[in-house]
């Protein structure tokens, strides 16, 4: 025998509270992100690595940055392959590419796909290089 249910009205408070635990997450994705593209850049990268992010920046992503990271377009391909570009295309360069990058650290379940922890990741590594070009 099925229970029939009533649908009750959702209070406003419980909306508040998952809607600031999103927004939460959201920051706390591109908060690592941002660490681990800061890191990558500090000790892994090398100039050209981070020219090519600036390049990127400037000729694509700067005007048309929900493109890469809207949800559900983002995910670490799509930001090698913008970033790199298509000459590179193969699985196995961007592969090797994010295994430096992580360097063996842990970052967060699902980081491939994450919007916020690539974005952070981009921004991270390009912040490094604002502050290091004009030094070299």
């Amino acid at each position: 025998m099925s229970e029939e249910r009533t649908s009750e009205p959702i209070p406003d408070d419980v909306v508040q509270r998952l809607r600031a635990s999103s927004g939460k997450r959201e920051r706390q994705d591109y908060a690592a992100g941002w660490e681990a593209g800061s890191n990558w850049a500090k000790s892994a990268a090398d100039a050209g690595d981070l020219e090519l992010f600036d390049k990127a920046w400037q000729e694509e992503m700067e005007q048309d940055w929900g493109r890469h990271f809207a949800p559900d377009g983002a995910n670490m391909f799509t930001l090698y392959w913008t970033i790199f570009g298509a000459e590179e295309d193969n699985e196995d360069a961007e592969e090797s590419f994010w295994k430096a990058a992580r360097r063996g650290k842990t970052w967060p379940r699902g980081w491939k796909r994450n919007d916020g922890f690539l974005h952070g990741f981009f921004d991270g590594a390009r912040d490094v290089w604002g502050k290091v070009k004009d030094r070299l």
